[in-house]
């Protein structure tokens, strides 16, 4: 009765709020228990401010985002649907506060059943000390709940500086929270989606498809930027008279971001220019110290609130040469970034920064960004190639219609001067006569037996649009004589196309000194007749393109290796692909200092991972053969030397991630990492074993004595993930399950600083909806690389058997792909989604956002714990795709989607491949890191003993778990 008479209270004394907003939470006292924080230590309680009964909201002081999650569901999710367009948050954020959240976020899962994210937004309010109200306006997505289900509502209160989101320590208030507004009844539009600009109609300058994007000039464009954690900001202002957005760089960030949405409209502009080309313009102020050169746009899927990266591409040129005043900044869009779907939600990202000398200083000075705009890209061909370029006013004298009343001009379409052709609108083919003697018949006989290529540009406006293109051939040199006659194979779409014709035997068989006519007919045919063409259109070029066949040398050479690899027992299959690995390790090294390249390109600084790789498989290589054991123990020695003796730079005993490979000094503005020092130190431990009572061993022992483990976690119980001097520890924690309990297991080890055993108990280990301990990263490298050094087979802590839940997870990685849009190319064997390059650029490819790029590292490092699939997988790999066998034998990733193979080797992903082949064929690497007394007492304070329980899981934690799902298994039937 008492809540009954609340809400008749509220009705009465203010009626325009029932009819206007829909309460789901009042803030009252009877609430407080549906509160969540979202594993983020947020707290809650009762307070009053202004004489109001508010909820008092109190930060933990160390997540970087402060979070609260409520229930929508029955009641409230009755309320909130009749008016999901809008979310209103009342908050007070208190004056005398140091620091108040300015970022909102609002999140949305489906709970009805297993866990599912449905859409997330941020709030355009620009909070100020006092009472706000914060807005969220829905996504199609949030808007189109069942009213019969349950879900969470998740809101993220942060403060983002130079890229980095400082934790909030002081309590902030809120009120009651709402909803409002009924759902658009068509899909959704952009917030703020700037006019499309009218198409002119005039064919002196069609613009049939391509359109303004953005207009950068008002402040709704302005505040759907983003700057990608880069710390950025944008102002509207106004310069070399005309109005754009200022970014202002961070003056710390590497490389500064803007990132802006492409949705509904916009998609459709862009899809209708493929393959698109986009233009930035882009102003530098006069006297600029620091001038961005490089410039790269990205693309990512954001449909329904979970973002996937599409790729990305660099500037046409790269790098640029800016000048003062205003530029343009060209980008051809690639082939993945081509297929948008029209129905779906993206988000582009303008990245600018300074490269030299291997380095990105930051920017610190404002650019200036105006119109961004799409247009169809010009089809461009080689100069030598061409017959007739269509742009070039000596040429208009030799075009004839071939009495089809077609008349012609040069005229500007998007990316380039062209012929316009102007149809008659009578004749049943619009027909182009040309020429083909001299100079021009030379080049076209050169290039026999070959192509003739026309570039053609339909208006999107034209209707009819020419379906049949025919070439005709006519020897002139005596009485007019027909040669030939040829018809093109060509699907046209608007914008830019290339039809090609290949001549017949007769037209490649004429004199070399005669004369010749080529007569190019367009024209639309249905079933019953031929339509005339009345609109114009235009072309861009006609080439000659000789037929190359593809080098068989090297082809040949390539089957041959990979038929011989095939033809070998799976152990000697297996020892080839781990001798070549092995060689990266071996030859991408600086020999004055050990110091491995982070990927095989010349100019790649060292990684200290890779180091650490590199000293494992040293043993590897003596036990093979493959390297005497003396030039092992001096390749050792050199590069612990180097570390030891301050050669290479670091802190506290750690390590910069990246380092100048002759002068071992920190590029890139990388941090000193506890991970990539933890995968150094692992690897010289195993060195310091196999090469016991040697200065290597005493050399690896002090270093990892060096290492200051309690000054990382920075007065906590878990580890950083690093340290940097401009800003100190970095915000995020190896709390998480993922490659990061290899660097708390050995910070607990270690006998000079080692840290409380509770930092293993902290690792979040969370369990649904998978039945296995699973990473959110579902990325497979995370699993892999502990399991590379420790052997944990029939071992289990409080908690699992880390084996048999690295099973399930590389079970989940095989079906997952195996069941994507992309199985076509993969099943029944090949597999492996992990941490690599892809067409875009490098990223931990993730099982939920599968874009066909396989990682061959990923299964082939997995044989020890699931050989029959791993060499399944390595075979049908060989097989089917015998492109991504080269000189470090299997390329890092490759994607036959985009017929894409990546050119670079990770050292890295090198070192997966030798230390877990090695680990299957002897357990070399096994034998030897765990027989360091450090792992051992490890082991000891993680409270690790032989495994007793049935399944994955430690029987007493699977007991204190609720509903736990059978985990993913070999034959796939586990995997949704």
């Amino acid at each position: 009765m008492k809540r009954i008479w609340i809400g008749l209270l509220v009705v009465l004394a203010f009626p325009w709020l029932a009819l206007a907003q829909n309460v789901l939470y009042t803030m009252q006292e009877s609430e407080l228990g549906l509160f969540g924080h979202d594993n983020t230590g947020t707290t809650f309680k009762m307070a009053s401010v202004e004489g109001r009964r508010v909820v008092q909201v109190i930060p933990s002081g160390k997540a970087p985002e402060t979070k609260m999650s409520l229930p929508l569901e029955k009641e409230r999710l009755a309320a909130y649907l009749k008016g999901p367009a809008t979310v209103k948050l009342e908050v007070y954020l208190p004056p005398a506060n140091k620091q108040n959240p300015e970022r909102f976020f609002l999140g949305m899962a489906d709970v009805t059943g297993d866990w599912q994210w449905v859409d997330g937004v941020f709030s355009d309010t620009k909070a100020q000390p006092g009472w706000n109200t914060i807005v969220f306006r829905t996504t199609r997505a949030m808007q189109r709940l069942k009213p019969d289900g349950k879900y969470m509502l998740y809101f993220a209160f942060f403060v983002e500086k130079d890229g980095t989101k400082p934790p909030l320590t002081e309590p902030f208030y809120l009120a009651s929270l709402s909803s409002e507004g009924a759902a658009p009844a068509q899909a959704e539009t952009p917030q703020a989606q700037p006019a499309q600009p009218p198409q002119a109609g005039s064919p002196a300058a069609p613009q049939p498809a391509g359109g303004t994007l953005y207009r950068m000039d008002k402040a709704e464009e302005v505040a759907l930027l983003d700057n990608d954690k880069t710390g950025a900001t944008f102002t509207l202002a106004e310069v070399g008279g005309r109005k754009a957005v200022q970014i202002m760089p961070s003056g710390k960030a590497p490389e500064t971001k803007m990132a802006f949405p492409l949705r509904g409209e916009q998609v459709k502009v862009w899809a209708a220019n493929n393959p698109v080309q986009l233009t930035v313009d882009l102003y530098l102020p006069e006297g600029t110290k620091l001038v961005p050169n490089k410039f790269f746009l990205g693309m990512a899927d954001v449909t329904g609130g979970n973002w996937s990266w599409v790729d990305g591409v660099w500037s046409t040129p790269d790098p640029v040469s800016l000048k003062a005043g205003w530029n343009t900044i060209v980008y051809n869009t690639s082939k993945a970034m081509n297929r948008t779907k029209p129905e779906n939600s993206y988000i582009l990202y303008f990245i600018l920064f300074r490269e030299q000398d291997g380095n990105k200083p930051p920017l610190t000075e404002p650019v200036y960004v105006g119109e961004i705009k799409v247009r169809s890209q010009a089809p461009s061909q080689e100069t030598g190639a061409l017959l007739y370029t269509f742009a070039d006013d000596a040429e208009i004298p030799l075009y004839d219609n071939d009495k089809s009343g077609a008349t012609f001009a040069f005229s500007d379409v998007p990316g380039k001067k062209s012929l316009r052709i102007t149809p008659n609108g009578k004749a049943l083919e619009t027909k182009l006569a040309l020429p083909l003697s001299g100079e021009r018949l030379a080049r076209f006989l050169k290039a026999m037996p070959g192509s003739l290529e026309l570039d053609l540009y339909l208006p999107s406006e034209m209707d009819p649009k020419p379906n049949v293109f025919f070439m005709g051939m006519a020897d002139v040199t005596g009485e007019w004589a027909w040669v030939d006659g040829i018809f093109a194979s060509a699907e046209v779409k608007a914008g830019w196309n290339r039809i090609v014709y290949n001549p017949s035997k007769a037209m490649q068989s004429v004199k070399p000194d005669g004369k010749y006519m080529l007569y190019f007919a367009f024209f639309n045919k249905t079933a019953e007749d031929k339509i005339p063409l009345k609109d114009p259109f235009y072309l861009g070029g006609l080439a000659v393109k000789a037929k190359v066949e593809a080098p068989k040398s090297e082809e040949v050479a390539r089957k041959e290796a990979i038929l011989k690899l095939l033809g070998k027992s799976n152990l000697g299959l297996l020892e080839e692909v781990q001798r070549k690995a092995f060689d990266y390790l071996w030859n991408e090294v600086n020999p004055e200092n050990g110091l491995v390249r982070d990927r095989s390109r010349p100019d790649s600084p060292s990684s200290i991972a890779a180091v650490g790789f590199a000293l494992a498989s040293i043993p590897v290589a003596i036990e093979h053969g493959w390297i005497k054991s003396e030039e092992g123990y001096q390749r050792a020695l050199t590069t612990l030397k180097a570390f030891a003796s301050g050669r290479v730079e670091g802190k506290n005993g750690f390590f910069y991630h990246f380092l100048d490979m002759k002068t071992g000094k920190r590029v890139w503005n990388s941090e000193l990492s506890s991970i990539d020092t933890t995968l150094f130190i692992a690897g010289a431990l195993v060195a310091g074993q196999y090469f016991k009572g040697t200065e290597v061993a005493k050399l690896a022992d002090q270093l990892y004595r060096n290492i200051n483990w309690k000054w990382m976690t920075n007065n906590a119980d878990t580890l950083t993930m690093g340290w940097k001097p401009e800003g100190g520890f970095l915000n995020d924690r190896w709390s998480g399950f993922d490659e990061g309990i290899l660097a708390t297991f050995l910070a607990i080890g270690s006998p000079t600083h080692p840290i409380s055993p509770r930092a293993w108990d902290l690792i979040d280990r969370q369990v649904a909806p998978y039945g296995y301990i699973w990473s959110k990263a579902h990325t497979l490298f995370v699993y892999l690389y502990p399991l590379l050094f420790l052997d944990l087979r029939g071992k289990e802590d409080r908690y699992a058997n880390y084996v048999e839940n690295a099973m399930a997870a590389i079970y989940h990685n095989r079906c997952a792909l195996l069941k994507s849009e992309f199985a076509k190319y993969f099943a029944p064997d090949i597999w492996g989604i992990s941490a690599s390059d892809y067409p875009g650029g490098y990223r931990a490819n993730s099982i939920f956002g599968i874009d066909g790029t396989v990682t061959p590292y990923a299964s082939v490092a997995s044989v020890a714990f699931t050989p029959e699939l791993s060499l399944a997988s390595l075979r049908g790999m060989l097989t089917r795709y015998p492109e991504i066998w080269g000189k470090y034998g299997l390329a890092d990733a490759f994607n036959p989607d985009v017929e894409w193979v990546g050119p670079d080797y990770l050292g890295i992903d090198q070192g997966a491949i030798v230390l877990g082949i090695e680990n299957f064929t002897s357990g070399l690497v096994w034998k030897l890191f765990m027989a360091s007394p450090y792992v051992q007492t490890a082991l000891q304070k993680t409270g690790f003993g032989p495994d007793r329980s049935p399944g994955i899981l430690n029987k007493a934690f699977a007991a204190r778990l609720k509903n736990v799902p059978p985990a993913p298994t070999q034959d796939c039937k586990n995997v949704r």
